[in-house]
């Protein structure tokens, strides 16, 4: 089982609420997918890649990806469940959700490049 994690930060004065989404949801479980940062503060996102029944070759190119959305929660928003915010941005304030793309690629594992080392 191989995992990583994200570690995303609000610099902003205001809290922020964010999601994760994947293209291939049962290859990999992310841990929380979405959720609320105070201004200043970090959230560790837990992502962990599923047992593969083969190992890729070493120079297969993946196609998974990673979209990290966010926004800021207003005043109005503020007692909104993360959620309902979720809901309410993705119907009335499309324009607002702040987006970022990360693609995956699969890296040897580290023992292998030790033996190659040697």
């Amino acid at each position: 089982m191989t995992h990583d994690v994200l570690r995303l930060t609000n610099k902003n004065n205001s809290p922020v609420a964010f999601k994760v989404k994947t293209t291939a949801p049962k290859q990999y479980c992310v841990r929380p997918n979405a959720g609320r940062i105070e201004p200043g503060e970090s959230v560790e996102v837990q992502v962990v890649l599923q047992p593969m029944k083969e190992t890729p070759a070493a120079n297969s190119k993946c196609r998974d990806k990673f979209l990290i959305q966010s926004i800021a929660i207003s005043r109005e928003m503020d007692s909104m469940t993360v959620s309902e915010i979720w809901t309410m941005a993705e119907c009335e304030a499309k324009d607002i959700i702040n987006e970022k793309k990360l693609r995956v690629r699969y890296l040897p594992p580290e023992d292998a490049s030790k033996q190659k080392a040697d």
